[in-house]
């Protein structure tokens, strides 16, 4: 028979798609419980990072509330933990931590990575990307000058800029190599 549709998060989809949605939920829910006892190492070192990604958001957002800065805010000023640093530790907590505490099997080493990253990713989120962590707004307004003024760069001769002559276009070859020529 065919599988009801049913509704999920605006869209339509089936009910063993559903089904599979909430097994993988419940298996991340039980995941979390685990790697987050505070009574084991693991669960420890995780709250740490969690309250440093915080710390670090908090400490962004008070710098930059009085909004006098914006987008001209001074690279010592704080910052919110950049997305990669996320990403390295969900890594480094995936495969060495988690991976050398349990010793996981290689082939479930990706399940193992992908647990990991979900727990992580919620737990930071609202620190990271949320409203607490970049302004987004503010990013894309920095993205776009950022290409306004590549694209003026683009229009300016080389040489105006300060490309060395062996790196225009058209150098000879002896020029390319400081003038002795070809050896073969």
């Amino acid at each position: 028979g065919k599988s009801r549709g049913v509704m999920w998060f605006g869209g339509s989809v089936s009910t063993v798609e559903a089904k599979e949605t909430l097994k993988r939920r419940k298996v991340e829910q039980v995941f979390a419980e685990l790697v987050e006892d505070e009574r084991t190492r693991e669960g420890r070192l995780l709250k740490r990072w969690c309250l440093m990604a915080q710390d670090a958001a908090v400490a962004h957002q008070q710098a930059t509330a009085d909004g006098s800065k914006g987008a001209d805010a001074s690279s010592t000023d704080p910052q919110p933990m950049p997305p990669r640093s996320v990403l390295a530790f969900a890594n480094y907590f995936s495969e060495t931590v988690l991976g050398g505490a349990f010793e996981v099997r290689p082939e479930h080493g990706p399940a193992l990575t992908n647990l990991t990253h979900s727990l992580i990713f919620r737990r930071v989120h609202p620190w990271v990307l949320g409203p607490h962590g970049y302004n987004r707004t503010s990013i894309r307004r920095q993205d776009a000058a950022w290409r306004k003024q590549l694209r003026r760069i683009r229009r300016l001769p080389a040489e105006t800029i300060g490309v060395p002559s062996e790196f225009l276009p058209g150098a000879s070859d002896a020029d390319a190599d400081g003038g002795e020529g070809k050896r073969d």
